[in-house]
Formats: C-alpha cells, structure tokens, sequence
C-alpha cells in the first residue's frame, strides 16, 4: 500500500482518538437518583470539566432510553418496650374501711357493708362504685375472719337468720352438693377452698349465694337473687389492693 494511504489512515485515527477524549473529559452524566417534584421522571447530572457547570435535567428516557432506578435497600426498625412486671403485693388496700389480706401474687381487700333488703345486683353495683366488685374467699381464714368482723361490729342487729351477699353464682346448676357449678364473680379467687356449705348445699334453689351473718364458721346458702330471697342485711366487696 502506498505512503499516502497510510498517512491519510494515521489522521483519521488521530481525529477520532482526540474526539473520544474531548468527549470523555468534558461531559459527565450520573444519575442523582432523585425524581422530579412535578414529573415524577428521574433526573440526571451533567457535568461539564471545561466550564466546572452542572446541569440538572430530567432523563429523557425517548431520547437516552429507559433509566432504571437502581434497587433500594429498606430497614425497618421495630421498638419494643420493655414489659414492666407489677409487684402486686406491694399495695394495700385504699384505707382502713377494708380489710386487708394476703394472697400469693397479690393483697385482697374486704369490705363488709351494712344495708338492709338490698338485691344481689344492687349490691353489685355498690360494690362496682367502690372498685370492686361482690367479694371472694380464696379460703377459710377469709371468709370466717370478714363474717366475725361483721357480725362483731353490728351483733345488735345480727342474727342466724341474716344474709349477707357474696361474689358467688351459678349459670346451671344441675347437681345438688355440686359445687363446683359455682364460680367467683371477681376474677381473682379460685377454686372450691373459701366455699363452705352445709348438708343438702348448694340445693340449686337460685343462682346467687348468701353468707350467713350470724354463724362464726359462715356457711353458704343457695339463694335466689333478689331483695326479699333472705332477711338480707348487706353485702361484703372485695378487690385487689392497688390502683
């Protein structure tokens, strides 16, 4: 091949080689990974290293073909609160009307009120005014201690023959001496061990429950739930101590 080819060959060379670089080192486009506030199209840079201008305009993807937003990485982060345990027995009761007793996780508070042929569900509602509700005894001790303090605080009045209501009832009794058709209506006491009946008890005669005021063991009576079901002559609350 002749001289002049390769000589006219050298200068095209030269003159795209100086073109890529003129290119390459005045024009820089990225990507800002922003979209615009109006479009909603993605925007892209342009820097230019002659003049040290940058240029924001929207990418037009007609033009400079589909701009695909790079993946995102989203963190999540859950705050959990640390669950406090309340120490109930730690509090006692809210003063000296009630009387205070032990329990395993938590103080039950008495409180016996004197109020003559009032309903189970008045006495209820009293008993809901006071923070409580119809009292339970988780044992023994309870019930005879709350039904002594009572009948010692107002003996002229009390007899065998008085009733106090208490926080216990039934939804079927089936079985006469069945007990266990019985539930406490605080929430709180458990179980069979604070219930104390006499022969041919419970006999299924009513869904409520009486204490009798005048005996120091303090049987439990079956009882229909109104006013005039006993000689009733009050009702005994209970709560747990605290807020």
């Amino acid at each position: 091949m002749s001289p002049l080819f390769f000589a006219f060959c050298y200068y095209f060379l030269v003159v795209f080689l100086q073109s890529c670089e003129i290119r390459k080192t005045k024009l820089y486009y990225t990507y800002d990974g922003d979209s615009d506030s109006l479009t909603g199209h993605y925007q892209r840079s342009t820097y230019d290293s002659d003049s040290g201008n940058v240029t924001i305009q929207t990418w037009n993807t007609t033009i400079e073909g589909p701009l695909l937003k790079p993946p995102t990485t989203t963190t999540t982060t859950t705050t959990v609160k640390p669950t406090t345990k309340v120490d109930w027995t730690k509090f006692n009761c809210p003063n000296n009307k009630w009387t205070q007793f032990s329990r395993t996780t938590y103080n039950y508070c008495f409180q016996a009120v004197y109020s003559k042929d009032i309903s189970q569900s008045n006495a209820e509602t009293d008993c809901q005014r006071l923070g409580g509700n119809l009292a339970g005894f988780q044992n023994s001790n309870e019930r005879q201690s709350v039904q002594q303090n009572f009948y010692i605080e107002h003996s002229p009045f009390v007899t065998v023959s008085n009733y106090l209501w208490i926080g216990l009832k039934t939804s079927s009794c089936i079985n006469v001496n069945d007990p266990s058709s019985y539930t406490w209506m605080d929430s709180l006491t458990k179980g069979t061990d604070g219930m104390n009946w006499p022969e041919s008890q419970p006999d299924c005669s009513g869904s409520c429950v009486v204490l009798n005021g005048g005996q120091y063991w303090g049987l439990l009576y079956a009882s229909t739930c109104g006013a005039d079901a006993h000689p009733i002559i009050g009702y005994i609350c209970g709560r747990r101590a605290g807020p």
